[in-house]
């Protein structure tokens, strides 16, 4: 029978007797908890299976586990939470999701300072350097039941589902250090499992100190004396609401949507097994023998088991009817029930998701699944930053005391390191933008090596604009201002075109000539004449004397005419900005004694 004692015990089993038994279900030896390297508490793979709950339990039930683990006993919760694990894939899987996403978190020392800016002494460097190296350095030893650094991290997380969780360290003493000094260094780590904890009834939670080497002594977990060495124990206390963290843990928001699953799962089998298959009625004529009726059984049962019967036809009004499976329609109470219970695990878990909330209409968009999976990042970040206090109050400050005394200080700060590595498309688009956006000078060797590209030199073949070509010498600072000047006085010699009419017949071949000598590409025209066969009935700019008025202009006449070619180009024809370019020009020349025309 189902109970719920919080003290049980085997009367039947004495301890003489217990000497009798098989070695495997024979006491441990338990080190004590100032033996660092010692193992305090033996696993057992037995653990969860000493009176493990039930298969199906009634909701009462689950309310009544879920109050006691408020009284201490954390044993049955933590059943009631591994059966859930075993018997709802979606819980299981979001909480390993989590748990194992927050384990994967890189984890960074920072040497300790006093106040902001200040620079790190020495001391503090060696401090974070032997605390990064014990982070590192674990040693596990795979056939046993021990953890390196990240399943101490993973089983710390434990307390997300439970409320409370327990990791021994097992120390490796004396190692030899970098600098061949030795140092207490931590070899691996161990989880606890909830029945050795023990509460006190000032809240106090721990390892409780009876009984943790026997397997089949189960112990009242409330007011135990605890082991409190804090070199030996760190304890993981998940913090979703104020107070005792015996009710914190997720799975108790879930026990009972667990079930409503358990139970909705049960239906929906029985529900196949009446009505997933179809239903067959034969009609028979009323006052036929018993024996006749038997053989009309048999042929329904022939026709179920195998999928055809024959049968004697009396009368033309007689046939069998088939009636099809039935199917769960999307608001049947045990569908809705189900559906309900996936979707706030998800979201308890995880937080929201586009699967839980959009997967079975088929929809969804890019901004929303980003939206989701900001809120789960940001879950992900609170629960690591949990994880980082724990290794800098518990582990890295047990390291620094452990090795250099009770008295020292300069514990080094653990963060969890978040930073994103940058993809090649997004170095890319970072340095687009950068290059055709920002004016702050960037060396080329920088961005080349970013993107992650070797820099071409001169002569080699590239790929310009999907054109191959040759590279050509890098531009002085001169040779670009010229051609910069160049582009100007192509642009100045279009200008005089369009203020001498626009009727020029050649004007759209000059058009492209100058275009293309300003490094404008375009398609070739068919008949394409230089800028000699235009007619002569405007006054014409003599080249060089306009790129000499052009050098000697101002930065601002030189904006202003900047403007007035664009406006020009723009019209395509005299709207007056060709009389204003004139006389500013004009006067350009005037003041540096230029002879504008030809």
């Amino acid at each position: 029978m189902f109970g719920l004692k919080i003290s049980t015990n085997f009367p039947f089993l004495t301890r003489a007797a217990q000497h009798d038994m098989p070695a495997r279900e024979r006491p441990f030896p338990a080190a004590p908890d100032s033996d660092l390297a010692g193992r305090a508490v033996h696993g057992n793979a037995l653990s969860d299976w000493y009176l493990a709950l039930p298969e199906l339990l009634e909701p009462k039930q689950v309310a009544m586990i879920l109050r006691a683990a408020l009284a201490g006993n954390l044993w049955q919760q933590t059943q009631l939470t591994q059966k859930m694990m075993d018997t709802w894939p979606t819980f299981r899987k979001a909480l390993t999701e989590l748990r194992s996403a927050v384990k994967m978190v890189r984890f960074k020392v920072v040497p300790y300072v006093g106040r902001e800016g200040d620079a790190p002494t020495e001391s503090a460097k060696a401090k974070a350097a032997l605390v990064a190296r014990a982070f590192k350095s674990f040693e596990p030893d795979r056939f046993r039941d021990e953890d390196g650094f990240r399943g101490m991290v993973f089983d710390l997380t434990d307390a997300i589902a439970n409320g409370v969780s327990i990791v021994e360290l097992l120390w490796d003493l004396g190692r030899k250090g970098p600098d061949g000094l030795p140092e207490d260094m931590i070899r691996a780590s161990a989880w606890v499992h909830p029945r050795h904890y023990g509460v006190q009834s000032d809240g106090s939670i721990g390892v409780a100190q009876e009984f943790r080497g026997d397997p089949l002594i189960f112990h009242n977990q409330v007011n135990r004396q605890i082991l409190t060495n804090p070199s030996k124990f760190v304890v993981a206390k998940y913090k979703s609401k104020s107070g005792s963290p015996l009710g914190a843990g997720e799975m108790r928001c879930l026990a009972l949507s667990w079930v409503n699953i358990v139970y909705a799962m049960d239906w929906m089998r029985n529900m196949g097994q009446r009505w997933g298959a179809p239903f067959i009625a034969i009609p028979y004529t009323p006052g036929i023998p018993e024996s006749e009726r038997q053989r009309f059984e048999i042929a329904a049962k022939r026709c179920a088991a195998q999928g055809w019967m024959i049968y004697p036809r009396n009368s033309p009004d007689l046939k069998p009817d088939l009636f099809p499976a039935q199917s769960l329609t999307g608001d049947n109470p045990m569908r809705v029930m189900i559906d309900l219970a996936e979707k706030w695990c998800v979201q308890l878990l995880l937080g929201q998701t586009l699967t839980s909330d959009y997967g079975k209409q088929g929809s969804g968009s890019y901004a929303l699944g980003a939206v989701h999976a900001s809120v789960k990042q940001e879950k992900l970040e609170a629960i690591a930053d949990w994880i980082a206090e724990i290794l800098e109050e518990q582990v890295a400050t047990r390291l620094v005391k452990e090795n250099w005394g009770e008295q020292a200080g300069e514990v080094p700060t653990i963060e969890a390191d978040f930073t994103h590595i940058e993809s090649p498309l997004e170095a890319a688009n970072r340095m687009a933008i950068l290059t055709a956006q920002c004016r702050v000078p960037i060396r080329s060797y920088d961005v080349y090596r970013i993107i992650g590209l070797s820099q071409p030199q001169p002569g080699e073949e590239v790929i310009t604009g999907g054109v191959i070509g040759k590279q050509s010498e890098a531009l002085t600072e001169e040779e670009r201002w010229k051609q910069a000047l160049e582009r100007q006085t192509i642009k100045m010699q279009r200008m005089a075109e369009i203020g001498a009419g626009g009727d020029n017949p050649h004007g759209d071949n000059n058009q492209r000539g100058m275009d293309k000598e300003a490094g404008i590409e375009d398609e070739p025209p068919e008949d394409d004449q230089d800028d000699e066969s235009v007619g002569s009935h405007y006054r014409r700019f003599h080249k060089d004397a306009l790129r000499d008025a052009l050098a000697a202009a101002t930065p601002d006449q030189l904006q202003t005419m900047q403007s007035l070619i664009a406006e020009a180009q723009a019209s395509g024809k005299p709207n007056g900005e060709w009389e204003t370019l004139q006389t500013l020009m004009n006067q350009i020349a005037a003041q540096n004694r230029i002879n504008l025309y030809e």
